[in-house]
């Protein structure tokens, strides 16, 4: 019999949300599990049963207060884990409201032009991103 390990597969979605050729990145707490102390592209999970797009616009909306319109799918991609596997799914999204929220996800959210993002700590996989779509 094979014994190759069978892996659970999560869906995640992220939004490059721009507005005056800026994105907006969110910045993870120096407690943070994964990446602490990085900015990084918004988004998180697909709950079960959950369309992308409602899921997308439902995490942006946690994590900023904002409401977003989806402009397109950018990229899809996989990170793999040692039990499982992630689906990422990265939109180009615009806000339809400006008063941003920081929740207890971030410690800060910010507005950054393409050269202000070259000076800032990034994951590898959202610097890739966002050089390759702004």
């Amino acid at each position: 019999m094979d014994s190759m390990k069978t892996l659970e597969v999560k869906l995640a979605v992220n939004a490059l949300i721009r507005k005056n050729n800026k994105v907006l990145l969110g910045k993870r707490s120096s407690e943070s599990k994964f990446f602490p102390n990085c900015w990084c592209i918004l988004g998180g999970k697909v709950n079960k049963g959950e369309e992308l797009i409602a899921a997308v616009k439902r995490e942006i909306r946690e994590e900023t207060g904002l409401n977003i319109n989806i402009v397109k799918l950018l990229e899809v991609s996989k990170r793999f884990h040692k039990n499982h596997f992630d689906v990422l799914f990265d939109f180009e999204g615009i806000p339809t409201n400006l008063k941003l929220k920081v929740t207890e996800k971030l410690i800060e959210l910010k507005w950054f032009s393409k050269r202000e993002i070259k000076k800032i700590k990034l994951t590898q996989r959202d610097r890739k991103i966002l050089e390759k779509y702004l």
